[in-house]
């Protein structure tokens, strides 16, 4: 089974729920395109540098929204990863970074991965997110979303979230 990106639950909701992320390590690039076309170029550089060195795939794929059709996509990295014991990509576009922890708001859904269902799935977590009262932190573009399947796994079948951050106290 492939490992996932740490994580607790610490409040469930109807339609969404609140994760603590442990702090972990990424391999990122960026790209530009549109979403679709992002997720496709960011995907071969990163999974080349896991390949070229032995180092095991991990779920989700997070794609972050910068501008208007720039992307960074990313890989997380197995846990227990250390920045000083990862290889340096030979890809000077693939970066290495500390993700600190943090509190999100995650939103799950199913099926093929498409702009209109992210759009729906971003609207919807950002209404319940004002429904309860939550505050996100970041602009309008602080949302990622995270993909845990091979595009060869049946659409009905795969896993899809919007991950926003929040202020969140224990």
């Amino acid at each position: 089974m492939t490992e996932q990106q740490k994580y607790k639950v610490v409040k469930k909701f109807t339609d969404f729920e609140i994760r603590d992320y442990e702090p972990c390590l990424i391999a990122e690039v960026s790209v530009d395109g549109s979403m679709n076309q992002a997720g496709s170029y960011g995907f071969r550089p990163l999974f080349n540098y896991i390949s070229q060195n032995n180092i095991s795939m991990t779920a989700p794929v997070i794609q972050i929204p910068v501008k208007s059709d720039q992307w960074k996509i990313s890989f997380v990295m197995p846990s227990g990863s250390d920045v000083s014991s990862l290889p340096i990509s030979k890809n000077s576009d693939v970066e290495i970074k500390q993700i600190p922890q943090g509190f999100y708001a995650c939103l799950k859904f199913s099926g093929n991965y498409s702009e209109a269902k992210l759009d729906k799935n971003l609207k919807l977590l950002k209404g319940a997110l004002i429904r309860e009262s939550i505050k996100e932190i970041g602009g309008e573009n602080n949302w990622r979303s995270a993909r845990f399947d091979p595009p060869f796994k049946p659409s009905f079948l795969k896993r899809n979230e919007i991950q926003i951050p929040v202020y969140w106290t224990s």
